[in-house]
């Protein structure tokens, strides 16, 4: 039972840590309010809230939407380099979104690492 308090305070230093991190080295992050829900070193959650974030139809920005799931998969990326003791400059080269519907709430985006993904 004290592993897993332990556990929960890393995790919460993490998430403290991390969304500092965020929040301060990319200006449009701060600006649409995303939130850390989940954090670890194979899942990360992020949301934003929908009136920071909307658009003329009363929906979510696609701008937005892809910032908050480009964020989830660049932040699992640099979680998996530091876990293994690099210390990364991680960048995206290329991104692609589809929308598929329109979001009317908050904006939310998981990005999950498989264990094979982390071993590669």
């Amino acid at each position: 039972m004290r592993i897993i308090a332990r556990q929960g305070m890393i995790r919460m230093d993490l998430k403290t840590q991390y969304k500092s991190k965020l929040l301060s080295a990319i200006p449009v992050v701060s600006a649409m309010k995303v939130d850390i829900i989940k954090i670890g070193i194979r899942e990360i959650t992020l949301t934003a809230p929908l009136d920071t974030n909307i658009n003329y139809e009363g929906t979510a920005f696609g701008g937005s939407l892809y910032c908050v799931g480009a964020m989830t998969g660049w932040s699992a990326l640099h979680l998996t380099l530091m876990d293994a003791g690099h210390l990364p400059s991680v960048w995206l080269a290329k991104g692609e979104v589809a929308y598929l519907k329109p979001v009317r709430g908050t904006l939310r985006a998981r990005t999950t690492i498989t264990d094979e993904q982390r071993h590669r």
